[in-house]
């Protein structure tokens, strides 16, 4: 041991007075890594920096251990000289190498980024990043203020149409630092994007990606992470600082960060967060922060910084970027993924995200990350809850408050939430009123709101060129939020003139836009409404719930006795906004009341998407009945048709179309008819197209006769349709459309053959005139038939069975010989066609008609031509066409 206290002693000696100072604070550093026993640093102070006694007590705390820690501690301060002559000296373990401060840091970055903390996270719980984490579209172009105009307006679909657009300027995160056209490689990098979309979300996949070797390899040796929320603008904070800030492991290894500056990436995520004291300018301007920003130190190093767009403005005076892009948040594809991945279920994760896609509000909305995280969080609250999730989602306005009420918690940062709350919603009023979507910062401070304040996390900006200048505009992060906060204004500041005159100007054609703000106002009188924001204090709910239902029954007469009749389809959405007015409300007690205005729910020719079908139900579900629903042409399928048809039994009359439906489907909805007992007419059209059916439905408890028609429909479906409905229904009319239709004769004959009723008409129509005749011959032969009048149709030509008159006639407009001759042997080879008149016409010039008189053997021909005096009369040219055996 005194062996090892005698090179402990030679080697501090080459050490400076400052150097030893250092030598000791690093000392507690490395004996918690070697795992030795603590010196106190009140006996290491008591030695007066006498290198005798320090080591001393290293050699009686240590031990052998103590060769370890003075190699990394002489490391730690940077005097790597002095390693090999205490190594040789104390003749250094075989195995030991230099500490790789560069894999530990690595290590220690996966191991605290493989995991994230959520809004909700309960203290020290955590989840699985990859879990959650779907790659979000980043473009490298700015956006024209047009376009951006128009993703603002569009909603649903549409919205999600004007997204692709994106796909042609997507750049993924390991390319942000690559040559871009005619440049070389940025050292700059800016990202910006409003409040919620998924900024951090990506430099938490960077910071994984790095350290699990997967980008930026051959670029950065190290990438820190700086939150500006965490940092100080101050002249004590040192570039040592910032780094030691980001891992322990690296107190020790600053000389050998910075000996490679060109391979550092420094993160500045958050600048909009980052507070620059105007009062202390000297230390503003000598801290560590500002000097990296605008390159006085370490010039060489990279940076990647994240911002808010609305204080794009500031960081222009501080930073030279390189290369600006934006996050755009989720296209279509990626947010079905997030949906497939939170339920970690193909099926139900795809059934969500029908949910979602048939929501056009709620839609316009999923390409930001944080809309998509609340709707899975209260749809899984609700199957925990026992509810089906496809069943129950919350309202619009209800999800949009939780959007909200999240951005307040997380990403504002201020006591004074209600004062800029209710700013931002005086100036979304403002716009509603007059039509804005786009503000200037001027508008902005009319209503009190700093551009670069907090009121920044409901707002974005967007910058373009207007003639020599640049200029920049302010917008809500979609108009649907513009039009919440609206509402939320209604509810809270605005005076009972303000509110009275949005109100009765929503029930007017030319401000049907102003609906969408009255539904909202409905969506805050709900209870679990005013729950979500119960903590902000600024709404008068029970004063407002009085209003509305006073204006909804004002609404209700004008659109029984003033809406343009000439308007139908204006009428029918307008209805269709009144529904979702009480579907916003979510009162029960209400909705009943209101639903006996309306007796009839005529809605064909609107578009439903999903959530309309939802309105639609919840709103039959409150009604005593409904004399008449009517959503024909509504653009309906598989989902929407199984929403409805629970309330159907409601309705005492029923016209629906479905579009697209599966056979499966069909087949659960035709035994969902077979089971309702009010029903005593149905008329039923089913047609086939590469296997997706149409269908469209008329049901009544009237009395009346009920029909069938199929149209290139295969004979499996007909079969299954015939199943259910004939005995229940018993149609008069039974209709085929079909290339050959025998085998669709022949099921609808074994059906009926079970049943004691027979059709009063059955009518084919064949694509080959074949098939007449072997039809033909399957319903003569049939006895159930004999009481049953039937038509034969081919292009044209026409074989009819009236069986009150025991008569067969056919017409033909085929102009071929050989077809009328067809169609004539058919006829003369049936024996009870010889007792009975009977008729072929062929139109054409000459026009002709074979004529069987009863009893008579042959077949006669008579010109349907006018008589031509030349010509002898008709008498003299019949002739025998067809002699009857």
């Amino acid at each position: 041991m005194e062996d090892l206290k005698d090179c402990l002693l030679s080697v501090m000696e080459e050490l400076t007075k400052e150097e030893l100072k250092r030598f000791i604070n690093k000392l507690d550093t490395a004996e918690r890594r070697h795992q030795c026993q603590h010196i106190p640093l009140g006996r290491l102070e008591r030695t007066g920096n006498d290198i005798g006694d320090i080591a001393h007590l290293m050699v009686g705390h240590y031990g052998h251990k103590a060769t370890n820690v003075t190699l990394d501690t002489l490391e730690g301060i940077g005097r790597k000289d002095l390693l090999k002559r205490f190594g040789d000296a104390c003749r250094v373990p075989e195995g030991r190498q230099e500490t790789d401060y560069k894999k530990l840091y690595k290590q220690e970055i996966k191991r605290l980024y493989k995991q994230i903390k959520e809004y909700n996270c309960l203290p020290f719980e955590r989840v699985a990043f990859n879990s959650r984490y779907i790659k979000l579209t980043i473009i490298n172009k700015r956006q024209q203020l047009q376009e951006k105009q128009s993703e603002l307006e569009a909603i649903g679909h549409d919205h999600v149409c004007l997204m692709k657009k994106h796909k042609d300027s997507k750049i993924t995160i390991k390319h942000i630092f690559s040559d871009t056209e005619n440049e070389d490689e940025p050292k700059t990098v800016v990202i910006q994007g409003p409040a919620g979309i998924g900024k951090t979300f990506t430099i938490h996949k960077i910071m994984l990606d790095w350290s699990s070797d997967e980008i930026f390899q051959d670029r950065f040796d190290y990438v820190f992470h700086l939150r500006c929320r965490e940092l100080k603008i101050s002249d004590h904070e040192n570039l040592d600082n910032l780094i030691s800030r980001c891992s322990t492991h690296l107190q020790d290894a600053i000389k050998e960060v910075l000996s490679k500056p060109e391979r550092l990436l420094f993160i500045f995520d958050g600048f909009d967060e980052l507070s620059f004291p105007s009062s202390q300018a000297t230390a503003r301007e000598s801290s560590a922060v500002t000097l990296l920003l605008k390159r006085k130190i370490i010039p060489e190093a990279s940076m990647l910084i994240t911002t808010r767009p609305t204080a794009l403005e500031v960081l222009d005076t501080v930073v030279k970027t390189d290369q600006y892009i934006e996050i755009v948040g989720f296209l279509e594809d990626e947010i079905q993924k997030y949906f497939l991945k939170s339920f970690q279920g193909q099926e139900k994760g795809l059934r969500v995200f029908q949910i979602i896609k048939g929501n056009s509000v709620i839609l316009s909305l999923c390409f930001v990350p944080m809309v998509c995280w609340i709707i899975c969080l209260m749809m899984k609250e609700n199957a925990e809850d026992g509810e089906d999730l496809l069943t129950h989602i919350s309202t619009s306005s209800q999800i949009l408050l939780h959007f909200i009420h999240t951005l307040l918690q997380h990403h504002c940062g201020t006591s004074e939430k209600v004062d800029f709350l209710q700013n931002v919603s005086r100036l979304a009023f403002q716009g509603i009123k007059e039509g804005k979507k786009i503000f200037t910062e001027e508008e902005l401070w009319e209503v009190s709101i700093s551009a670069t304040g907090k009121e920044s996390t409901f707002l974005s900006k967007t910058f373009f060129k207007r003639g020599p200048n640049a200029k920049a505009v302010y917008h809500f992060l979609h108009l649907s939020v513009q039009e919440l906060f609206a509402a939320m204004y209604c509810a809270s500041q605005a005076s009972s003139e303000e509110t009275e005159k949005l109100l009765n100007d929503s029930l007017k054609p030319e401000h049907r836009n102003l609906l969408h703000v009255v539904r909202f106002l409905f969506g805050l009188i709900n209870e679990t409404s005013q729950e979500i924001l119960k903590d902000l204090k600024m709404f008068s709910f029970n004063h407002m719930k009085v209003t509305l239902q006073s204006w909804f029954s004002t609404a209700v007469k004008w659109y029984k006795d003033k809406y343009p009749k000439a308007s139908y389809c204006g009428k029918s959405q307008f209805l269709l906004q009144l529904m979702h007015c009480l579907y916003e409300m979510q009162d029960g007690e209400f909705v009943t009341r209101a639903m006996k205005w309306f007796h009839q729910i005529r809605l064909s020719w609107c578009h439903l998407n999903r959530i309309d079908c939802l309105v639609v139900k919840y709103c039959i579900e409150y009604s005593d009945s409904v004399q008449y629903l009517d959503v024909w042409n509504c653009n309906l399928d598989d989902e929407k048709l199984k929403i409805l048809w629970e309330v159907l039994p409601k309705c005492q009359f029923v016209r629906l179309g479905v579009e697209k439906l599966s056979k499966r489907t069909m087949e659960l909805f035709c035994e969902n008819l077979a089971l309702k007992e009010r029903d005593q007419y149905i008329h039923i059209i089913i047609s086939e197209k590469e296997d997706v059916l149409s269908f469209l439905l008329e049901a009544t408890a009237r009395v009346h006769e009920s029909s069938l028609f199929f149209s290139n429909v295969s004979n499996a479906v007909m079969e299954q349709v015939c199943k259910r409905i004939i005995p229940k229904y018993k149609p008069t009319n039974i209709r085929l459309c079909c290339a050959t239709g025998e085998e669709q004769v022949k099921s609808i004959v074994d059906i009926l053959r079970n049943e004691n009723y027979s059709p009063s008409f059955l009518r084919l129509e064949t694509c080959l005139l074949e098939s007449l005749e072997n039809v033909h011959s399957i319903l003569s032969e049939e006895q159930k038939m004999r009481n049953v009048s039937w038509e034969l149709m081919y292009r044209g030509v026409n074989i009819l069975y009236e069986v009150d008159q025991e008569t067969m006639t056919s017409k033909t407009r085929i102009h071929t010989k050989s077809s009328v001759e067809s169609i004539c042997c058919i006829l003369s080879g049936e024996e009870k066609m010889r007792s009975v008149r009977w008729e072929i016409s062929q139109s054409g010039y000459p026009g002709t008609i074979l004529i069987h008189d009863p009893g008579s053997p042959t077949v006669r021909e008579q010109s349907t031509c006018p008589h031509n005096i030349n010509e002898p009369s008709s008498q003299h040219r019949i002739k025998n066409r067809c002699e009857i055996s």
